[in-house]
């Protein structure tokens, strides 16, 4: 894959962008529309890059099939870089739901998975706090009723309005100006997320912003 957000790495990728062109090709060498290769890539089972289709010399764009062994592997490696410095949050652990309790009735949690989406302004690496594929991946689950998605962040309620009319974040529900909760966690202002299954158990937990994250929920939300 080719790639890069410095300098150095766009002056390579925009012209073998350009060069590349438009059209879009399958592992099978043939040019795939547009709406087919999103609908593909939704599906979190394929992945857009540049490479060399079959009866091609240079250079396409691509959607191939993700190789799952070797998508297991590395996505190991990457929570581990990413796991929060709380053992509370680390994956097998039981999820502690009592600094919740002064916030929100946890009661209505039992039986359900629970995401957690620790937030803060400017959390993204480009200097946003965009969750669009997040979103996109609970509202495809949500009407299933099997998991709660609780939204929160330490700031106080005009900031965190003012940044969630920017970059909102859906079908949770909000709790703010928490800096206690989110120390309570171990996560202190740093942008997190935690998704447990119905018993509560931690199966994925990372903090700062991660890539691979939209489609591990969706694995995990597609489950229960």
């Amino acid at each position: 894959m080719v790639g890069g957000n410095s300098k150095e790495g766009q002056k390579v990728i925009r012209p073998l962008m350009e060069k590349a062109g438009k059209d879009i090709y399958g592992d099978d060498g043939k040019i795939i529309d547009s709406a087919t290769a999103v609908a593909m890539l939704k599906t979190f089972k394929y992945k857009s890059h540049f490479g060399i289709p079959p009866g091609q010399t240079e250079l396409k764009r691509m959607v191939s099939k993700i190789d799952s062994v070797a998508q297991e592997r590395e996505d190991k490696n990457i929570i581990a870089l990413s796991r929060a410095e709380s053992p509370k949050l680390w994956p097998g652990a039981k999820l502690d739901l009592g600094p919740l309790s002064g916030r929100t009735d946890i009661a209505k949690l039992d039986g359900k998975a629970v995401v957690l989406i620790f937030w803060r302004a400017n959390a993204h690496p480009r200097g946003t706090t965009s969750y669009e594929e997040i979103n996109d991946v609970i509202a495809k689950y949500i009407d299933k009723k099997k998991f709660e998605v609780m939204a929160i962040t330490g700031l106080a309620y005009n900031e965190a309005k003012k940044y969630n009319n920017i970059n909102p974040i859906l079908n949770a529900h909000f709790i703010i100006d928490a800096q206690a909760i989110l120390n309570a966690y171990g996560v202190g202002d740093k942008p997190a997320i935690v998704v447990t299954d119905t018993n509560h158990l931690v199966k994925y937990a990372v903090v700062n912003y991660v890539a691979i994250t939209p489609r591990i929920l969706n694995n995990l939300l597609s489950e229960l």
